[in-house]
C-alpha cells in the first residue's frame, strides 16, 4: 500500500473512531473498533490516549484486558503488556491468553521497529514495507515437533565454503544460501578439519531441545552465517483491498523493517515468505492482511550494507558487520571500508586491528595507507619513515613496500623517483603508477596521468581507489565518448541511484547528446514512483536538479542560474547569484545558508569562491568579510592552501601548490585565489594559467570562474 492509502486510512477511520471513543467510551463496539485502529495504524501516543479513555469503563472485561495487552506488545511495552494479560487471566482463564502471555516471557527482546530508511527504499531490491510490529496474529503455537522447521546456511562472501554439520560435510557457494536438514537435538556447525577459511571461525553449537527451539518448530526460522558478513531483513507487508485509493505522503512514517548483520546465528519470527520476494497481489476477504518476509541480500556490496546500517543508526552493528567484512576480505573495498572503521571504533582500537594486518602477505596496501594516516594521530612521536625504511631493508625487492616507504619520503623529487623505481620493479607497483598519474594530474600533465592510472587498473583492476580517479581524469582530457559509456553502464547497474542518473546526464549534455537525456530523466522518475507516487512538488525539484546538471555538462551559465533559482534553497540561491555576478545578493544566501545549517558552518570552498568573485568585482568589504572567515576555517591547518591563506604567511610557489594534497578537490578556485594574493606579475600570470587548465570539473565553480577569469583579465 502507498503512503496516501495509509494516510487516507488515518485519516477517515482512526482519527473519527478515536473522535468517537471520547464521546462514547461505554460502547463496548466503539471501543473495540477504536482500540483495534490505534493498535494497527496509530502511533503509540494515540495506543496511549486510547488505553486511558478504556481502562476506566473496561478493568474488569478479562476480553478487553487481553486487547489492550496486545496492544502494549505491539507498542513493545512488553512489562506493562504482561501485567495486563495477567489481570485478564486473573479474572478469566484463557488458553490463547495464556500461550500470548507464555510466548511474551520467552521471546526475545526486541527494540522499537525503525522506519525503512530512504537510502533502502531506492534499492529496487528491497521491498518497501507498510505495516506495524503484528502479535495478534500469532498468538496460537502448533507446539513442538520431532523436527525444526525452517534452518539455512546463508554465506555472505565472494568465495565458497565447506562447514561441518553435526559431523556432516555441506558446502556454501559465494553469497547464498541453502536449506539444512538438522535433526531433533544437538547440533553443531564448525569449520572443516584441515580448511583455511579466512576469518574467523568458532564452532556453533545448540540444542535443539532447549525452549529457544520450540519456536523453529512452530514457524520460526533460523539463518546461520559462520562469516558474519551477510545481510539480511525481516519485513513486514501490509495488503489492503485494491478498491481503496491511493494518496501519497506516510509510507516513510509508519513502515516496519529491521536489518540484520555481523552474527552468527539470526531468528526472525514466523515468516510467510523466506529469501524470496512477497507477491504484489494477493487474495483477501478482510480490510487488511499482514504478511512477513526475510530477504538476504548477496548482491549488496559491502560499503552500501555498511551505509544501510548506519543509516538506521545501529552502529553496534554497523561494528560488527565492518570488522568480520574486513577480517574475512580485507582487500575487498579496503579504501571505502576502513576509514568508517573510525566512525564506529576510536583511533586508538582502529589502529591496534589494523596493525594486526600489517605483515600479511600479500601486502593490503590500502590497510598500510590508512595507517600511514592515522598512526600520527594515535603517536606523534612514531617515526612512519623510519618504521617503513625498516620494513623495506627487510623486503627490498618488494615493489609496494617501495611505494610506502616513498610516501613518507619529506622530499618531493625524491618521493617521485622512489615512486619511479617501484613501477620499474618486478612486479611492478600498481601504487606506484597511481602515485605517478597523481604527481602528472596536478601538474596538469593530464594525458600522463590518464595513461598512468590505466596502467595501475590493468595491474589492479576493480580497486576503487583507481577507478575513482578515472572518472576525473577522462573528463580532464575532455573523453567524452569514454565517459559516457561508462556514466551508461553505471545508471544501467542502478538507475535507481540519483548520482548514477545525475553523472550520466551531466556527460551526455558535455558529449552535444542532450536529446538522450530526457529518456535517462523519465526512466528515473519512473522507477522512483514505483510504490508511491512522488508529490508533485518532488518531482519538479528532480527536474530541475537535472536541469541544471545539463547546464553543467554545456557551460551555460545563466540556464544553471535559473535552474538553481527555482530549487529555491539558500545555497542553491548562493549558486544563481554567483552565477549572474551579482555579489551582495550571494553573500546574503550564503549567510542565510549559515543560519539554518545547524552548526552554523557552509562549506569553505564556497567562501573561497565568493572571495575570487568579489575580488574580481572590486566589493573590497565582502572579500575581507569572507578571508577572515576563511582563515578562522583553516585556523588548525599546519601547512597546505590552509597555511598560505592566513594573515602574514609566506607566499608559496606554484610548484608549492602542485605538491598540496589539502587543496586537491578545489584546486582551480585555490590557483585564482593565490594569483589575488601575488605581487609578482609573472607569478600571478603562472597561477592564473593554472587554474584555467585545473577548471574542468562538473560544479557550479567552474562557470564561475570563467567569468571570473574575464574580469581579471
Amino acid at each position: 500500500m502507498s503512503l496516501g492509502k495509509w494516510k487516507k486510512l488515518r485519516r477517515e477511520e482512526v482519527i473519527p473512531a478515536l473522535e468517537e471513543l471520547h464521546k462514547d467510551p461505554s460502547n463496548r463496539d466503539v471501543a473495540e473498533r477504536a482500540l483495534g485502529l490505534v493498535r494497527q495504524f496509530g502511533t503509540p501516543e494515540e495506543f496511549n490516549e486510547a488505553m486511558e479513555v478504556i481502562w476506566p469503563h473496561y478493568s474488569n472485561h478479562p476480553e478487553m484486558l487481553a486487547k489492550l495487552g496486545w496492544g502494549m506488545s505491539r507498542f513493545h511495552h512488553r512489562d506493562e503488556a504482561k501485567q495486563m494479560l495477567d489481570a485478564s487471566l486473573a479474572i478469566k482463564e484463557d488458553p490463547e491468553i495464556r500461550e500470548l502471555k507464555e510466548f511474551l516471557e520467552s521471546a526475545p527482546r526486541t527494540s522499537p521497529p525503525s522506519p525503512p530508511n530512504r537510502i533502502l527504499q531506492l534499492m529496487p531490491f528491497l521491498i518497501i514495507p507498510i505495516a506495524i510490529l503484528t502479535v495478534f496474529g500469532a498468538i496460537v503455537f502448533s507446539g513442538t515437533s520431532k523436527k525444526p522447521g525452517h534452518v539455512y546456511l546463508a554465506n555472505g562472501l565472494t568465495k565458497p565454503y565447506s562447514v561441518m554439520v553435526s559431523g556432516e560435510q555441506v558446502e556454501i557457494g559465494a553469497k547464498n544460501h541453502r536449506k539444512l536438514r538438522v535433526d531433533y537435538g544437538p547440533v553443531r556447525i564448525s569449520p572443516v578439519p584441515g580448511a583455511e577459511y579466512g576469518f574467523p571461525f568458532e564452532p556453533i553449537e545448540l540444542d535443539l531441545t532447549a525452549e529457544f527451539w520450540k519456536r523453529v518448530s512452530g514457524g520460526n526460522v533460523v539463518v546461520f552465517n559462520p562469516d558474519r558478513t551477510g545481510l539480511f531483513s525481516y519485513q513486514e507487508i501490509v495488503y489492503f483491498p485494491e478498491d481503496i485509493r491511493v494518496a501519497t505522503d506516510e509510507m516513510m512514517e509508519s513502515g516496519s523493517m529491521s536489518l540484520y548483520a555481523g552474527k552468527e546465528m539470526h531468528e526472525f519470527r514466523k515468516p510467510d515468505y523466506v529469501f524470496r520476494e512477497a507477491p504484489e497481489n494477493i487474495k483477501m476477504s478482510g480490510s487488511r492482511l499482514t504478511k512477513t518476509a526475510v530477504q538476504f541480500y548477496p548482491e549488496l556490496d559491502p560499503s552500501a550494507i555498511v551505509s544501510a546500517l548506519l543509516d538506521e543508526g545501529d552502529h553496534a552493528q554497523a561494528s560488527e558487520y565492518l570488522y568480520a567484512q574486513l577480517k574475512a576480505e580485507p582487500e575487498r573495498q579496503a579504501s571505502a571500508l576502513l576509514p568508517i572503521l573510525s566512525l564506529v571504533g576510536s583511533p586508538e582500537e582502529v589502529v591496534e586491528f589494523i596493525e594486526a594486518r600489517l605483515d600479511d602477505r600479500p601486502l593490503l596496501i590500502e590497510w598500510h595507507r590508512y595507517y600511514q594516516e592515522l598512526k600520527p594521530t594515535v603517536d606523534p612521536s612514531h617515526n612512519l619513515l623510519a618504521e617503513y625504511q625498516d620494513r623495506l631493508a627487510k623486503n627490498p625487492e618488494n615493489s609496494d613496500l617501495t611505494y610506502l616507504t616513498a610516501r613518507q619520503l619529506p622530499d618531493g623529487a625524491e618521493q617521485q623517483a622512489m615512486f619511479l623505481k617501484s613501477t620499474q620493479m618486478s612486479p611492478p607497483s600498481a601504487y606506484g603508477f597511481y602515485a605517478l598519474a597523481y604527481d602528472d594530474w596536478a601538474r596538469a600533465k593530464f594525458g600522463d596521468a590518464l595513461r598512468n592510472l590505466r596502467k595501475a587498473i590493468e595491474l589492479k583492476p576493480g580497486e576503487l581507489t583507481f577507478q575513482s580517479m578515472e572518472y576525473d581524469f577522462l573528463a580532464a582530457n575532455s573523453k567524452w565518448d569514454e565517459l559516457a559509456t561508462m556514466a551508461q553502464a553505471d545508471f544501467e547497474a542502478d538507475p535507481s541511484n540519483f548520482t548514477n542518473a545525475q553523472y550520466y546526464v551531466t556527460i551526455l549534455a558535455a558529449n552535444g547528446e542532450e536529446s538522450k537525456t530526457t529518456g535517462v530523466i523519465t526512466q528515473y522518475i519512473e522507477i522512483q514512483n514505483e510504490g508511491f507516487a512522488m508529490p508533485d512538488q518532488m518531482g519538479q525539484q528532480l527536474l530541475d536538479l537535472f536541469e541544471s546538471s545539463i547546464a553543467i555538462g554545456k557551460h551555460q551559465r545563466e540556464r544553471y542560474a535559473e535552474a538553481a533559482k527555482k530549487i529555491g534553497s539558500p545555497i542553491w540561491d548562493f549558486q544563481a547569484s554567483l552565477c549572474e555576478g551579482n555579489i551582495a545578493a550571494a553573500e546574503s544566501s550564503l549567510e542565510n545558508a549559515a543560519a539554518s545549517a545547524e552548526d552554523g558552518y557552509v562549506p569553505t570552498d564556497h567562501r573561497l569562491i565568493l572571495y575570487a568573485a568579489a575580488t574580481a568585482k572590486g566589493k573590497r568589504s565582502i572579500a575581507e568579510k569572507q578571508l577572515t572567515l576563511i582563515r578562522d576555517d583553516f585556523a588548525s591547518n599546519k601547512e597546505g592552501f590552509g597555511a598560505w591563506i592566513q594573515e602574514g604567511a609566506e607566499m608559496p610557489s606554484l610548484e608549492d601548490l602542485i605538491n598540496d594534497r589539502s587543496s586537491r578537490g578545489y584546486r582551480n578556485v585555490a590557483g585564482v585565489v593565490l594569483a589575488m594574493r601575488s605581487k609578482d606579475n609573472t607569478e600571478r600570470a603562472e597561477f592564473l594559467e593554472y587554474a584555467k587548465r585545473m577548471n574542468y570539473n562538473f560544479d557550479f565553480r567552474t562557470l564561475v570562474l570563467d567569468w571570473i577569469f574575464e574580469e581579471i583579465e
